[in-house]
This record gives C-alpha cells, structure tokens and sequence, in this order.
C-alpha cells in the first residue's frame, strides 16, 4: 500500500480495474463488518493513482480524494467512513464521502477515472447469487473471472468463503470462466426521425462500436451518419442517420461488432423499427392467456399487434379491473420495445420459467414484468 506517495500513474482504459466483489446486503452478517462496501482489482499490467477516480449508481456518486498507487493485481475496498476502520483489518481499505447506497435487489455501478471514462460497470440484480439462502443477506457477490469482466449473471456468484465475502483478496470463486458467445443484437427502435438506438443483450468493445461501417439500414439509408457506445453499460449503441419516414419499417444489420472479449455478432445481428405511434383502441390484443401454469411454472399473457402502426410498448400498460375498478397498473416494457405490425410478444414475471416448459422458437419475442 502507498497512500500519499507516487501520485503520478497511467491512464486507465476500460477494464484495467474491475470491481470484483460487491457486499449490497450485509444485514445480517456472517462474519464481515455490518458495512456495505465494493471492492475494485487491478487486472493489468500497470499502477493507477486512484485519486479522483468514482464510484457511483444512479442516485450518486463517492469521489476518491486520497493519492493512492493501486498496484497490478490488486485490491482495494471501498467503503463509507464508518465501515473503514472495520474493513480495514481485511484489506487495504478507502474510505469515501456519500458512498451510494447499494440496492439489496438490485443496482447499476460504475467506475469512472478522474477523466470521466468509463473503466468498468456492473447491473447485478439478487438473482447473480444462485443461492436462495444466501441472497437474504451478509453475503457478498463475487466476479468468477476478472479477465471476463463484462459478462453479468454467467460470471458471478455468491461468495464461498466461510466469512460471507473475501474483501482484499483473491475471490473464493475465482476460476476460469472466458466468455466465448457472440453478442446479440436482441432489438432496436428510433427515438426520433434521425436517431437509433441497437440495444445489444451485453457489453460491446466500446472502441469498436462506433466505427459506422459496422452498421447499415434498408430503404436507402446505408451507412450512419455517426455511431456513438452509450456508458457506462456499452450495452446500446445510437446511431444518427438521414431521416426516417413514418410509414416505413426499416432493417438495420450489424457486421463485425464484437463484445469486450472480442467475440464477433453472430447469427442475431440484424432488427426491424419503426417511427412508433400512439396505440388505437384494439390495435393491440391480448391474444393468449396461461392463469393456471404447470407445476414450477409462472402465468403469462401474449400480446398482439394488429393494427399497420409500430407500437412501442413502453407506452402501454396492462391491468386488472375488477367491478369496473381498474387496479395493479404496470408498464408493460420499462426500456423502449416496439411491437410492429403483425408481431407477437410474451408477457411474464419469468421469462426462464415459461421457456423452459414451451417451445419458444424466437427468446426475443419475451419481456419480463
């Protein structure tokens, strides 16, 4: 450890820190202190001087206002005032100003340098713990392979260690685990007449997203005009292209966009969109219901587009009525999801569950509630 000291360092690129290990729930607790904490690895080869460098979610962000030298493979935890003096005696411990407070069921983290890039960001959710027990609290989340940093549930668990996590060092799950599957392009939409958004099921190399060669559109739009990875996620991608005309549905096709492990788009590399509208009465139908599921299994409702106009579903809502009573209102898609002419989609509080018990020949006709 070298706080104060050696305050000159490279500059990080994406990935050369990670966080690797992250206590949302510490309630209540194994063995570790009752504090929440992240900690962060350095993967590569050379030093970063962490000062100014941040930690945040969407409700806020802790600055690092310490000179500190994280050396190559290393780690660090990062915590609120009060928990540092107790994580301290498992690690090399920073203690931070508002330190977001992380979600039990879920959040978005990110790890910004002082030049305000992107180096790594995580979306867990309490189902990354594959353990029902465990999942209740005073367990931490650990990254299986921080060489493949940007795959999410596939790559991390529930720690193992006796203790409830493994802050300032070596994960207890820590294994080989290279992702070799080819990123998805699963749907696009267009936020305007002249923007798209691709949104892609995981990380791209976000270097490598925006060369607009890699993207072209049907109807004669070609080539982008311009193509920028959105952050922290570099899970969408915007493109800017001439205008769109509103009766048109429209194919963008991807080619040689890899994923930050360098794997290139394989067989879903291609969406339709639209120009959406507002939905008409009867434009959309339910189609088919399941309230008494199978054994393991979950309801779900399927939806149809019937109408000529692109729907986009984050628009549309789904409820019971009771009595005339209208009741339980939820959205049906909490991202933009069009619904074109003709298409169909499944809606279900687990889309796993009903696939593995139907024939679901198209898993992108799917959305969780």
């Amino acid at each position: 450890m070298s706080i104060g000291l050696h305050a000159y360092s490279q500059t990080a690129t994406p990935y050369n820190v990670v966080i690797d290990e992250i206590m949302a729930d510490p309630t209540p607790p194994v063995a570790l202190p009752n504090s929440e904490f992240v900690e962060l690895k350095n993967v590569s080869a050379q030093a970063f001087n962490l000062n100014g460098w941040r930690v945040g979610d969407a409700s806020g962000f802790a600055t690092i206002g310490i000179n500190f030298m994280l050396q190559p493979d290393s780690f660090v935890i990062i915590c609120n005032s009060s928990g540092a003096s107790l994580l301290n005696a498992f690690g090399t411990t920073i203690a931070v100003s508002n330190f977001p407070s992380l979600d039990n069921d879920g959040d978005q983290l990110y790890l910004r340098s002082k030049e305000g890039r992107t180096i790594h960001a995580v979306a867990y959710t309490s189902s990354w713990y594959q353990n029902a027990v465990k999942n209740q609290g005073g367990w931490t989340l650990e990254m299986i392979d921080t060489r493949n940093p940007c795959s999410g549930t596939g790559n991390w668990t529930a720690s193992a260690d006796f203790k409830g996590g493994t802050p300032g060092k070596k994960n207890s799950v820590d294994a080989v685990n290279a992702d070799q599957q080819p990123p998805m392009l699963l749907r696009a939409y267009a936020a305007d007449s002249v923007d798209v958004i691709l949104s892609f099921d995981e990380p791209l190399d976000s270097a490598g997203a925006v060369i607009t060669r890699r993207y072209s559109m049907s109807d004669g739009i070609g080539e982008p005009l311009s193509a920028m990875a959105i952050a922290p996620f570099f899970t969408k991608v915007q493109l800017r292209v001439a205008e769109l005309q509103k009766t048109k549905i429209y194919t963008v096709n991807t080619n040689s966009v890899t994923d930050c492990a360098g794997n290139p788009v394989g067989a879903y590399q291609q969406a339709k969109l639209g120009l959406a509208a507002m939905a008409a009465t009867n434009d959309i139908v339910i189609n088919e219901i399941l309230f008494n599921p199978k054994p393991d299994g979950v309801d779900y409702i399927e939806l149809y587009n019937r109408s000529n106009s692109v729907i986009d579903l984050k628009d549309c809502y789904i409820a019971n009525r009771s009595n005339g009573a209208v009741g339980s209102l939820k959205q049906v898609s909490a991202d933009n999801r069009l619904l074109l002419p003709g298409e169909y989609i499944v809606i279900t509080e687990d889309v796993l569950a009903v696939q593995k018990q139907y024939l679901a020949k198209d898993p992108g006709t799917f959305e969780a509630l």
